[in-house]
C-alpha cells in the first residue's frame, strides 16, 4: 500500500504573501513526477486554490470546501463530493474516491 501526503494550504504551504514558493513547487513537482502521492486539503474552492498554488502543475487532487469536494488540479474537473459527514467513513465521495483512486 502506498502512503498518500496530504498538507494544509494556508498557514503550511502558502507563504506570507498567499503563495506557493519556487522551492515548494519543485519539490512537490518533482516528488509527485517520481510518484510519490500528495494532495492539499483547503477551506477554499478549486478557483481560488489553484491562484496561489499556480508553480504545482502536477496532476494532483485538490481537496476543497474543507473536504466537501475533491478536484483534478489540471483539469478543473470534479471528482467527488461529500455525501454527508466526512469522517472514517468509506461510503462518503470523497473518501471513497479518494480511496479508490490513491492506493
Amino acid at each position: 500500500m502506498r502512503t498518500l501526503y496530504i498538507s494544509d494550504l494556508d498557514g503550511t504551504l502558502l507563504r506570507s504573501s498567499e503563495r506557493t514558493s519556487e522551492f515548494t513547487n519543485g519539490v512537490i513537482n518533482s516528488l509527485t513526477a517520481k510518484g510519490m502521492l500528495f494532495s492539499y486539503a483547503t477551506a477554499r474552492s478549486a478557483v481560488t486554490a489553484s491562484k496561489v498554488t499556480n508553480g504545482l502543475v502536477s496532476k494532483i487532487p485538490l481537496i476543497t470546501y474543507n473536504g466537501a469536494a475533491v478536484v483534478e488540479n489540471a483539469c478543473d474537473e470534479l471528482k467527488a463530493a461529500a455525501t454527508g459527514v466526512i469522517g472514517s467513513n468509506e461510503d462518503d465521495g470523497v473518501a471513497k474516491w479518494l480511496l479508490e483512486n490513491y492506493k
